[in-house]
């Protein structure tokens, strides 16, 4: 016992045996969740709607047009494809692809946190921590982008953390290529990409090389969005990066539904606070049921209606965004609209995870702002993301909370170090 505890408390180096280990741990852990949690796979929330489009494509049809935007295309093909090939036993083999890349992902996590702090300690906790915290275990098993989105994220920036530390054309290629690949599972990842191409342009002194590796950058994204964009150019007049949303998700974020459901909800459980729950707007379905055909002209107008709305109602526009920004830095889910029971239990969980990670991403970034500049690059995006559209806590959890768990430990290694000196005494 005393042996493991030692284990815990050192600065002991993790080999592949223990990579191993956390992997096995994290897997166990994870199958566990998808078989005693009560979540069903097809809980998704928008299963119906990749069910829908991976029968078309194995069927001849690959427009991935809902009428409301058009959808990003990995995932509806990746299930294309599985089901394609493996029948009606589909499901145990995309459940084991997302758990098991799930599991993986603690392992890119947990080495982010040692390129971060050079410390054995804090990526011990990243891993221990992130193989049990509920909030990203939620999505695991699902079927929807948010498990297999949140794990190509994670390994991306591992990568690009090391492009930080070592500026080689390897771990340039991967970072460019998994963040590509990424923003074609979940779009809203491409808001960061100007932020992170600003990290790389700084990351050399010298500017040729500078301009170089940002164009390289660019080049492997542009190049992954030739396939769809090109099908989408053709079929639908619009070249499409990954998906059409923006238009449709500013008016989704811009109406008098939204505004009440966010800054003035009706009483949960009530018939008009499931609706406008389910993003039922009157205001989209007007413009839905309208003979717009043309997606381009589709997205102007939904991007010119919620405009309109914004010009109508500035002051709405402002409680929105602010009520948007406080959604996004609280932890846990909005107690407006999730019962007591849960809204307690994600606020145990997930308290402690956001002061910590606060606490030492300024501490942190007051030493060293360069080093710990891909944090920023993800809570900047992410503010941006939930003013300029909605506040959303699926996108935040997936796309941000892992890399607090990493600023979490870290500040829990400080404080603990802190005052019990003694139990931290570094072993090497």
């Amino acid at each position: 016992m005393k042996k493991n505890l030692d284990y815990l408390f050192s600065e002991s180096e993790l080999g592949l045996k223990s990579y191993l280990v956390i992997f096995v741990i994290a897997l166990g852990v994870r199958l566990l969740w998808s078989l005693l949690s009560g979540i069903e796979s097809f809980s998704g929330p928008d299963w119906v709607r990749y069910d829908k489009f991976s029968n078309d494509i194995i069927n001849g049809n690959y427009n991935l047009d809902t009428g409301f935007f058009i959808v990003a295309p990995i995932y509806p093909y990746l299930v294309a494809l599985i089901k394609f090939s493996f029948g009606n036993g589909y499901p145990f083999v995309l459940k084991f692809i997302q758990i098991i890349l799930s599991s993986l992902s603690v392992i890119f996590l947990a080495r982010t946190a040692k390129l971060l702090f050079n410390s054995s300690l804090v990526e011990k906790y990243t891993a221990l921590i992130f193989i049990l915290y509920p909030m990203t275990l939620y999505w695991t098993h699902q079927f929807s982008q948010e498990s297999l989105f949140q794990s190509l994220l994670i390994i991306a920036l591992f990568y690009a953390v090391s492009y930080q530390k070592d500026t080689n054309y390897r771990n340039l290629f991967l970072m460019s290529l998994l963040l590509g690949l990424s923003a074609l599972i979940k779009s809203h990842i491409i808001i960061a990409f100007p932020l992170i191409l600003l990290v790389i342009f700084f990351n050399s002194k010298l500017l040729q090389i500078s301009i170089q590796h940002c164009l390289i950058f660019l080049g492997v994204f542009l190049i992954l969005t030739l396939p769809y964009g090109l099908y989408n150019y053709k079929v639908n007049n619009i070249y499409v990066l990954s998906s059409s949303g923006a238009g449709a998700h500013f008016l989704t974020g811009h109406n008098d539904e939204v505004y009440k459901y966010i800054v003035d909800p009706p009483k949960l459980g009530t018939q008009e606070h499931n609706k406008i729950k389910a993003m039922s707007f009157d205001s989209i379905f007007n413009v839905l049921n309208s003979d717009l055909k043309n997606v381009k002209e589709r997205e102007m107008f939904f991007f010119n209606t919620g405009l309109d709305w914004i010009t109508k109602n500035p002051m709405k526009t402002i409680e929105l965004g602010i009520q948007n920004l406080k959604n996004f830095l609280i932890p846990g889910v909005n107690k407006n609209h999730y019962s007591f029971k849960y809204w307690l239990i994600s606020i145990i969980v997930s308290a402690p995870i956001f002061l910590l990670a606060y606490f030492e991403i300024i501490r942190q970034s007051s030493i060293n702002f360069r080093k710990h500049s891909y944090i920023w690059v993800l809570i900047i995006s992410m503010i941006i993301f939930s003013i300029v559209f909605y506040s959303q806590n699926r996108f935040r959890i997936i796309t941000v909370e892992p890399w607090y768990i990493i600023y979490a430990s870290s500040a829990l290694v400080y404080l603990l170090r802190r005052f019990f000196v003694k139990a931290f005494e570094v072993r090497r």
